[in-house]
């Protein structure tokens, strides 16, 4: 059974229990009960340094620094400082700053104050120079500009995200790797779930292979593992969510949430209906980590999507097992139940005590 049967299975057993509870109930012989819960289940840069480039009347002008534009709505240019208006670049644009005015600035931008300097820059067919605010500027050289705020075609192929993440391989324990332009490469050979430095994601899904079914696309990820870096497939990386230390049986562990770059329940144009958005519930011990649940196709798993969502109680040492209660909301109504982990040859989980509440009713 796969991680998406599991979770059809999850979404059934509620569907059932609220269609039960329904009919059960006098005031509510004639209210619809048709849930319609889509199985959706849902991962050291190279600077940029400057250098010297020809410009307009075939002058060599040295490029002081290059940035990009962080302003939402575009960023005005005018022909001198402070002078008339000649138009706009577009919301992350690279641009190349040739000039520094010592002109400074101090505006207000949403309540925050914004300073910078008026700077010389050029424009898109580099024939003069423009001037703007600096204070809208983002280094791409020196520091970092996260996924969610900048458009793919601003970089090639990919964008700047580091952090810290885990590389999930297959049941082969091998992961493919690609290269810049997504390409099959090669492949990876790992020994189990592992750390790895995440240092650029694509911002947008796209297939590992030819004619892959929509639901099936994720990011792109440029990782360094073991001194090396490689561009894996997001289903092959795990974005760590949250991370709770615990004591059990006199040693300390590590339980994981975390989720992969797969393409979810929802993209930028909205609901997709595909069946891949759930975190994924690991366990550390010492340097080992592995998934919860003695069948590899029936491991433990958080659903969040537009028709089910599960969160997590505060985890309890409660004899020999780790105990908590997850609530859910769902369309129609809300539920909980309670889990148990526990290690018997390998760690394992129990899911008991279900219960389902429609709307209206009372827990």
């Amino acid at each position: 059974m796969s991680i998406k049967n599991q979770l059809r299975i999850k979404s059934i057993l509620i569907l059932f229990s609220l269609v039960t509870l329904f009919y059960s109930c006098k005031n509510k012989k004639n209210h619809s009960t048709n849930i319609a819960v889509q199985e959706k289940i849902d991962s050291k840069k190279n600077s940029i340094p400057p250098e010297t480039i020809k410009k307009s009347n075939s002058e060599k002008t040295t490029v002081i620094e290059k940035f990009y534009v962080n302003a939402k709505n575009g960023l005005i240019f005018r022909d001198i400082p402070r002078g008339k208006i000649l138009g706009k670049f577009d919301y992350g644009k690279q641009i190349e700053i040739v000039e520094r005015t010592s002109q400074k600035m101090t505006i207000t931008d949403n309540g925050e104050e914004v300073s910078g300097e008026w700077v010389g820059v050029f424009t898109e067919m580099n024939e003069k120079i423009v001037y703007v605010f600096d204070g809208f500027l983002l280094s791409y050289y020196g520091g970092i500009i996260p996924a969610s705020t900048v458009k793919l075609s601003t970089f090639p192929n990919l964008i700047l995200d580091e952090k810290e993440v885990l590389l999930f391989p297959n049941k082969t324990k091998k992961i493919t790797t690609y290269d810049n332009k997504f390409k099959p490469k090669g492949t990876l050979s790992i020994d189990g779930i592992s750390y790895a430095s995440q240092l650029e994601i694509s911002e947008l899904e796209h297939a590992s292979k030819p004619n892959a079914d929509y639901c099936d696309y994720a990011k792109f990820v440029k990782v360094v593992y073991k001194n090396r870096e490689y561009i894996v497939f997001g289903d092959n990386v795990l974005n760590i969510e949250n991370v709770e230390e615990l004591n059990y049986q006199n040693k300390r562990i590590k339980l994981i949430k975390a989720v992969d770059y797969s393409l979810g329940s929802a993209d930028e144009d909205g609901l997709t209906f595909c069946a891949d958005d759930f975190s994924y519930l690991l366990i550390q011990e010492n340097n080992t980590i592995s998934t919860i649940g003695r069948d590899n196709d029936n491991i433990m798993i958080y659903a969040h999507n537009d028709g089910i969502f599960e969160m997590e109680g505060k985890y309890i040492i409660l004899n020999d097992s780790i105990k908590t209660e997850v609530s859910q909301s769902f369309q129609e109504g809300t539920g909980k139940y309670d889990l148990s982990i526990f290690y018997n040859d390998g760690w394992d989980y129990k899911i008991s005590n279900i219960k389902s509440f429609y709307q209206g009713e009372e827990e």
